[in-house]
């Protein structure tokens, strides 16, 4: 489902005020953003990462901290050891919704997940 500007919203079925954003995210979303074009679809999705997505997620935003840092660095290893190239940004994304993490993120199905992870598809954001 969309908001009515057309951007992403978790599944209906996900309680949003459970669910957590990652800064990184944000970042990612940004980089999205400053590569279009000058105009109303940049400038639409510029308001709404600034103003309606920060606002719906206030108090859940999430920061890279050691733990997410140090979470990374093993789940890169263990990528390595697969044969596996791990972008770092993925790295942190997955370590920021790890198991060990007690936080649910909204994301986008497209995120990284291991096999055997223990990660899910919870709050999955949908065009």
């Amino acid at each position: 489902m969309a908001t009515s500007h057309g951007h992403p919203r978790p599944n209906e079925s996900t309680d949003e005020s459970l669910l957590y954003l990652s800064v990184l995210m944000l970042g990612e979303i940004r980089k999205g953003a400053a590569a279009l074009q000058q105009g109303k679809r940049r400038t639409h999705l510029e308001t709404w990462l600034e103003v309606e997505l920060q606002a719906r997620f206030a108090g859940r935003i999430v920061p890279v901290d050691v733990a997410i840092v140090d979470r990374r660095g093993l789940i890169a290893t263990e990528a390595k050891r697969m044969g596996k190239a791990l972008p770092i940004i993925d790295g942190l994304l997955a370590a920021t919704a790890s198991p060990q993490s007690d936080r649910r993120f909204a994301r986008r199905q497209w995120f990284y997940e291991r096999p055997g992870s223990g990660l899910e598809s919870v709050g999955s954001v949908t065009r």
